[in-house]
């Protein structure tokens, strides 16, 4: 069933892969291994965009979904095909050859990595259904959806108990339910499938991004810290929509850091519809949308066509996200169940804030599962092999740094309007809360600190040299 659910999920990579490839400025050839970090997640979240059209306007899975999905891939290869011919060729900057450190540090991601199948393999077996959250909430939609496809709307009822969450978006729910659909069974391996691919695409995405923005031995290392991290393989098989999230997330603030350097259409459209699929993913997504949003507007106010290829790029995912809240889902039970009265008393209830600050102030610098004050030990390392940046990456690294300070504080307000309990919210939901954004985290030192080919060295000044210059493709404005 795993060979099965993967050869199902094919056409999807696919298609994610060529439309990204059409998107990313520069030929053909450059950055394949971001691309195809990028395209898996393309694929699966677009996929689900319109599978959810599909459920909407013709009902139950066809096979005739399939061969529309085929006939989108070969019209994007044709689209993709032609691009390349009238484009001039463009390379990248060639990266110089790995020294000795850098192989060393390959070898030890690459363990990692392999360790780290094993591990969720094994975790996987001993909870083949996920934890709480998966059975409950995203695998129970999908159920509801699978076993009475002409009442799938029952899905999100309000009857349901609240701890189901009839109002969470669709990703996660659609992409278990396109692979039973296909297999013809309700399969739990399904489900592992769906966060494996978002667990290793997340890795593959962190290592792409870094070797693209940097170096080899750099891309090593964000891989090393990012598999060493316990929660992402404890909370990555618990089949929830927390790593998808952390996934989408990171992809998104990458491609605005790049969009920052050089705002090609192509990186906004990306970044746009990676930020869409952030509100597709999660109630969480919608918060971190509306920030990226807002940083956008104060960095291109002056240069909206930039916003607007940004909106263009997260319509498809913004406009499901509203159907589905306006037309099918119940209202929220953070807010439904509470007055303002009740709100405003929360607002302004001094203890709240102690407490959660206490518990970020006490969880934050351990973040992930890690048993070590993490973030001040990335501080001192930062400090010590600090790089200067050039005037563009400085501007992009200022941007990056709000966008995640800014989405981690959001967090806080969730817990100071929340109509439950406050410590059994923050017992329960800290750390999935924490590693959706830890990703995003983890970049900052990682962008601030000089290479492992740089160690030993005079402090560096670096620009993004890897990234094609504005004249080299029509697809920069």
């Amino acid at each position: 069933m795993i060979l099965q659910s993967i050869l199902h999920l094919l056409p999807l990579w696919l298609f994610g892969f060529l439309l990204v490839i059409l998107l990313w400025p520069g030929s053909l050839r450059n950055d394949l291994l971001l691309k195809l970090a990028l395209g898996f997640g393309v694929g699966q979240g677009v996929d689900t965009c319109l599978y959810f059209f599909w459920i909407m306007v013709f009902g139950p899975y066809t096979r005739t979904l399939e061969i529309v999905e085929y006939i989108l891939c070969a019209l994007l290869f044709g689209m993709v095909v032609l691009n390349a011919l009238r484009q001039p060729r463009i390379n990248n900057k060639p990266k110089a050859p790995p020294i000795l450190r850098e192989w060393v540090i390959l070898a030890g991601f690459a363990t990692l990595l392999l360790a780290s199948a094993v591990g969720f393999f094994l975790l996987t077996v001993t909870r083949p259904y996920g934890t709480f959250d998966a059975y409950a909430i995203w695998n129970l939609k999908a159920r509801f959806m699978f076993l009475d496809p002409q009442h799938w709307q029952n899905a999100f009822s309000s009857a349901l108990n609240w701890k189901t969450h009839p109002d969470y978006p669709l990703l996660i729910p659609l992409n278990v339910l396109r692979l039973w659909e296909q297999i013809g069974l309700e399969v739990p391996r399904a489900g592992s499938v769906i966060a494996a691919t978002y667990v290793f695409g997340l890795v593959g995405l962190f290592f792409a991004a870094f070797y693209h923005l940097r170096d080899l031995g750099q891309a090593a290392l964000a891989g090393i810290f990012l598999l060493a991290t316990p929660s992402v393989l404890n909370i990555g098989t618990a089949q929830n929509a927390d790593l998808p999230l952390a996934y989408y997330m990171l992809a998104a603030a990458l491609l605005l850091y790049l969009a920052v350097l050089r705002p090609y259409r192509g990186y906004l459209l990306l970044c746009g519809l990676m930020a869409g699929l952030t509100s597709w993913t999660k109630n969480e997504g919608l918060i971190f949308m509306v920030i990226l949003v807002l940083l956008a507007f104060v960095v291109w106010f002056r240069n909206p066509r930039n916003l607007v290829w940004l909106a263009i790029g997260m319509a498809l995912p913004l406009v499901n996200v509203l159907i589905f809240k306006l037309n099918y889902a119940p209202p929220n039970d953070l807010i439904a169940s509470q007055s303002m009265a009740a709100l405003a008393s929360k607002l302004f209830d001094l203890t709240r804030y102690r407490s959660i600050l206490i518990s970020f102030s006490l969880n934050l610098l351990s973040v992930g599962g890690w048993k070590l004050p993490i973030l001040l030990i990335f501080t001192v390392i930062v400090l010590i092999l600090r790089r200067q940046f050039s005037p563009h990456e400085k501007e992009a690294y200022r941007v990056f740094c709000y966008l995640v300070l800014i989405t981690t504080m959001s967090y806080c307000g969730i817990y100071l309007i929340t109509p439950h309990p406050l410590e059994w919210h923050l017992h329960y939901s800290f750390e999935r809360l924490v590693l959706q954004v830890f990703p995003m985290i983890l970049c900052l030192p990682l962008l601030g600190m000089r290479t492992p080919r740089e160690w030993g060295s005079e402090n560096h000044k670096t620009g993004n040299d890897t990234l094609p210059t504005q004249k080299a493709t029509p697809n920069s404005q």
